[in-house]
């Protein structure tokens, strides 16, 4: 289950019941504070490309090996859907236009996980055969992640100077459909604990992944253009940004 908690980990940062967000301390905390609350309404955002919608993330069928905790097992899924992004709450941030940086928490209730069809094959306790096939649901409980960003300009492009991740999870309950009680069991006693241990991999997964398209998206931009567009005074087109 390794790389299946690293990639919906992975989606969780590159994305981020509806909470009460942290009280702005200036404009520039109200302008991006409001930016989100759009996109947590279902505004895609005023640049050239759209935010993702938050009602679903779909995300390509997984499949790998897991060995720990006794078990030893080979897996795969269908599509993934992963729900509950749209009810994250700001519980954080600070921000200032003079430094170019911005930092913050953002929590977000449950997020679900779910497909179609999952397939287990193994053994556990290390000499009991396993196998299950059905439906897959796991919830996530009281996930929050941490973050920093520096941005550096000059006097015609903008870009990411320093950017620190961090995240974690307060809970995990699995559903596997006709599943293997002790693969059950492992991932609800134990589940938390494989995401925390994978927490350094992940982070480093999605920073390599997002930083190229932040300056992608930053380059040809001064700060004032970027500013003006968080702050609803203007639309900008940037370059196109490569996923």
């Amino acid at each position: 289950m390794k790389s299946l908690f690293i990639v919906l980990e992975a989606v969780s940062l590159v994305l981020v019941v509806y909470g009460i967000d942290t009280t702005p301390k200036n404009t520039l905390e109200e302008s991006l504070l409001s930016l989100l609350t759009q996109w947590r309404a279902g505004d895609r955002g005023p640049f050239s490309f759209p935010f993702p919608s938050l009602d679903e993330i779909k995300i390509p069928a997984v499949s790998g090996n897991y060995e720990g905790y006794g078990a030893k097992i080979s897996y795969e899924t269908t599509e993934l859907k992963l729900v509950g992004l749209k009810n994250f709450s700001v519980a954080s941030l600070d921000a200032s236009e003079a430094s170019l940086k911005a930092s913050g928490t953002i929590t977000i209730p449950v997020l679900t996980l779910s497909a179609d069809k999952y397939t287990i094959q193994g053994r556990a306790l290390w000499f009991i055969p396993v196998n299950g096939s059905g439906k897959m649901r796991i919830d996530f409980g009281n996930n929050q992640l941490t973050f920093s960003i520096r941005l550096r300009s000059n006097s015609s492009s903008t870009w990411v100077d320093t950017l620190q991740l961090a995240f974690s999870v307060g809970s995990l309950k699995a559903s596997l459909e006709n599943g293997p009680a002790a693969i059950t069991t492992i991932l609800n006693n134990s589940g938390v604990s494989i995401i925390q241990s994978n927490h350094d991999a992940i982070v480093k997964m999605v920073r390599n992944l997002i930083l190229p398209v932040i300056n992608n998206f930053l380059a040809g931009l001064t700060p004032e253009q970027l500013l003006q567009t968080i702050a609803g005074n203007g639309t900008i087109a940037p370059n196109a940004v490569r996923v």
